[in-house]
């Protein structure tokens, strides 16, 4: 008898060129190489972005928008006229050839005092018109300047590494102009890290009145983180390193400067004879508290701190009659006879 019937099992039929999954190591191989790839490629276009990213960041810092550089004859006439005085706008040469412009107010009352007012960030010289009203009705001459870079001034913002050596020669020439016996100069945020730097070239200032400003800022970054986060100056430069130093070096590669020559204001403050009232918001965010503390004591025979309970970096001390009244104390107990 013939035996039971089994299965007859045939090879499978492969279509040239055509393998079914799982059934080719060296398929396998190919899909792990394009998948390796994929990754490489994505990776790289990450790293691109956010390298790309970081450098706009940075470039954010060095260019004033052309929003914050319309200066405003107008208002500046205005104020002029509702306080009777004149008005001329003004020009310096910088060292390095830019121009700088700004406006110079002199009041029918003058006596003799004139003051440099410095905005803050990249804006330009309206920022510190409210400033002028008040000393203008105590008889100063008031200068309000464009940094470099911003409002109509010529030149790149370069966060200190220039801007001292512009606030100094716009003191000299603010003197010689007016003939002051007393120059004085008024900075808020920025404008007043600037202000502190110009005192490390003798800039011919009586007194500062400084607001909202600190130990450090991009041009110190280790100091602003210190203060920033209440760490060690040590400790915030073995943490940053490796984003502070590569950002230092872009800086100088992009624009030629090198942020490490800018003026220390630390350093500066210490070793100064100019009276520097410090005047700062308690629950500042923009500049820590801590770093204008670190500032008086480089300097407590020459300097004093007025902390603002509650105010924040965005504050305005033409806003707030008590600290313009303590700004204007200062100058006079410092003026020359």
């Amino acid at each position: 008898m013939p035996g039971p019937l089994r299965p007859q099992f045939s090879k499978p039929y492969r279509i040239p060129g055509f393998m079914l999954p799982g059934t080719s190591p060296g398929l396998r191989a190919s899909n792990h190489v394009m998948t390796s790839r994929a990754k490489r490629i994505a990776i790289g276009l990450s790293v691109a972005l956010l390298l790309a990213s970081w450098a706009m960041t940075l470039d954010g810092f060095f260019v004033s928008p052309d929003i914050l550089r319309r200066t405003d004859q107008e208002r500046g006439e205005a104020v002029a006229g509702a306080y009777g005085a004149t008005l001329e706008n003004v020009s310096i040469r910088a060292s390095d050839g830019a121009t700088l412009k700004g406006w110079l107010f002199t009041p029918q009352n003058y006596h003799g005092r004139a003051v440099l007012l410095v905005h803050a960030g990249v804006g330009n010289r309206r920022e510190m018109l409210g400033h002028a009203e008040w000393l203008l009705t105590r008889g100063y001459a008031c200068l309000l300047v464009d940094q470099r870079g911003c409002g109509t001034s010529g030149g790149r913002i370069s966060w200190g590494v220039n801007e001292p050596a512009d606030i100094s020669a716009w003191a000299v020439w603010l003197r010689d102009r007016t003939h002051a016996s007393a120059v004085f100069g008024c900075g808020v945020s920025r404008g007043s890290t600037t202000l502190l730097q110009s005192l490390a070239l003798k800039a011919p200032f009586t007194a500062l009145a400084l607001e909202a400003t600190g130990a450090g800022n991009i041009a110190q970054p280790y100091k602003f983180i210190s203060d920033k986060m209440g760490i060690s100056e040590r400790r915030a430069r073995m943490t940053w390193w490796p984003l502070i130093e590569p950002s230092f070096w872009w800086i100088r590669l992009r624009y030629g400067f090198d942020m490490k020559s800018a003026q220390d204001g630390v350093a500066a403050i210490r070793g100064s004879q100019v009276a520097v009232l410090l005047i700062h918001g308690s629950e500042d965010q923009g500049a820590a508290l801590a770093g204008a503390e670190r500032l008086r004591d480089a300097n407590p025979q020459r300097t004093d701190l007025v902390v603002i309970r509650g105010a924040n970096h965005e504050w305005f001390s033409e806003d707030r009659p008590e600290i313009m009244i303590r700004l204007l104390a200062w100058f006079d107990a410092h003026a020359k006879s």
